[in-house]
């Protein structure tokens, strides 16, 4: 049973029925429910603050995940390079390391 503050279990717009249908991962997630949550939880200013920090720790943190991936997949990018010639010779071609 789902507390009133996320909607209810009734709710077709109840945070983990949105963040389970479009996949959108544990950093994702916790931002739609922080968002979604805001000010009802802790119905004050404070409470809705303190809700939308979280999200934008969450967010944060899955910005700096992605840019980690990213910095990793061009590092390796950089890493792998073939001759010219492979193209040629489709059961040849030559892997240089650099």
């Amino acid at each position: 049973m789902m507390s009133d503050h996320y909607g209810g279990e009734d709710n077709p717009h109840e945070p983990i029925k949105i963040i389970e249908y479009y996949k959108l991962g544990f950093n994702i997630g916790n931002v739609v429910k922080y968002i979604l949550r805001a000010g009802i939880k802790y119905p004050s200013i404070e409470g809705k603050i303190e809700d939308l920090k979280k999200a934008i720790w969450y967010l944060g943190r899955e910005i700096e995940n992605l840019e980690k991936e990213k910095n990793k997949i061009e590092d390796m990018s950089h890493e792998i390079q073939f001759d010219d010639d492979w193209k040629d010779n489709e059961y040849d071609a030559t892997l240089r390391l650099e």
